[in-house]
């Protein structure tokens, strides 16, 4: 069977999978990568935006996800996934700034989409990508994810769910290895992007440092573009410089 040259040549005709679609940073990688002649299997929470519907915070929809996409490639192998889903906040759903604001709820919600529901979504799509070639795996994650990094404290929920979305993609990595050895796993931060995630947050922002979702988009192609052919796990800025775990 050929292999692809690149994932990202059109006319290897590779389809990618974008979880999340109707998101900011998912809605302009689905443009980008349309406009440049791709084709797209997209995913969203309704489903009524996007071809299939996904829900990370429904056990049920997540378990139903892995059939209907192997309906849809009707044999093929996947080769290409990028998850663009999260939840920073919501009703009920805010940033703590202490601990005293921490509340199990909303810690569960945040780590269910941003961390469980992404590794559930794995165990569903193992099975449906390529072994016979290159394929690359990439989520958004985020710096304030990184224990390493962490100087300002606060954010307890998001903090703790982008860290164990990286230590349970670091954990797959390892297991990719012995199944699917071509695999490059990319975890992205953005950079503050101006989305709907960002919005109440984006006050002490400078303007140069606030991306528009059309160059988040490009640089996170731009970014697994780089290292489609370099199997294992990366943490990496939208600049391409690796994050501190």
């Amino acid at each position: 069977m050929d292999q692809p040259t690149s994932l990202f040549n059109p006319a290897q005709h590779t389809l990618h999978l974008v979880v999340g679609s109707s998101g900011g940073i998912g809605a302009a990688l689905t443009q980008q990568l349309s406009a440049l002649g791709h084709t797209l299997i997209t995913t969203s929470r309704r489903g009524s935006d996007a071809d299939l519907q996904l829900d990370f915070e429904d056990d049920a929809s997540v378990a139903a996800f892995g059939p209907a996409l192997a309906s849809r490639l009707d044999g093929a192998a996947l080769r290409s996934v990028f998850i663009c889903s999260g939840l920073l906040h919501a009703i009920g759903v805010r940033p703590e700034r202490r601990i005293e604001a921490l509340k199990a709820d909303a810690y569960t919600r945040v780590m269910r989409v941003n961390a469980l529901g992404p590794l559930c979504l794995m165990g569903q799509l193992k099975a449906l990508l390529a072994r016979d070639g290159p394929s690359q795996v990439s989520a958004v994650s985020a710096r304030v994810g990184s224990i390493a990094d962490n100087r300002l404290g606060g954010w307890y929920s998001y903090r703790c769910a982008k860290a164990a979305l990286n230590m349970g993609f670091k954990t797959l990595a390892v297991e990719l290895q012995r199944t699917h050895p071509a695999c490059a796993l990319t975890l992205f931060h953005p950079g503050t992007t101006d989305t709907a995630l960002s919005a109440p947050f984006q006050r002490g922002v400078a303007p140069h440092k606030l991306f528009s979702t059309a160059r988040a988009a490009d640089q996170f192609v731009e970014v697994v573009r780089r290292r489609e052919t370099e199997p294992g796990l990366q943490f990496l800025a939208w600049d391409g410089q690796p994050v501190a775990w």
